[in-house]
């Protein structure tokens, strides 16, 4: 990645969680951080709300991006940004 640092840098960003998108594009958690985004050539940073500390991120069956929290549950990638996510209220 471009501007990559060392492990030994002070701010060094560790990735406890990565995936890969359908255009090829690779997403990393990067804890407190957020989520980061590499498309090959540009590095583009998505924080997420309310300090969450994102520790996983997975790309679902139908390209759709998520991730999990620790204190802060799950997201979904919406609009461009990373949304808490609510599950549809069953119909009766």
């Amino acid at each position: 990645m471009p501007d990559a640092q060392s492990d030994t840098d002070k701010n060094f960003n560790y990735y406890p969680s990565m995936t890969e998108d359908d255009a090829g594009a690779l997403w990393m958690a990067c804890g407190s951080d957020g989520v980061l985004k590499y498309d090959g050539k540009n590095v583009t940073r998505y924080p997420v709300g309310d300090g969450a500390y994102v520790l996983s991120i997975y790309c679902d069956h139908e390209g759709k991006l998520w991730i999990g929290t620790v204190e802060h549950g799950v997201y979904a990638f919406e609009g461009g940004r990373f949304e808490p996510f609510k599950p549809h209220e069953p119909s009766n």
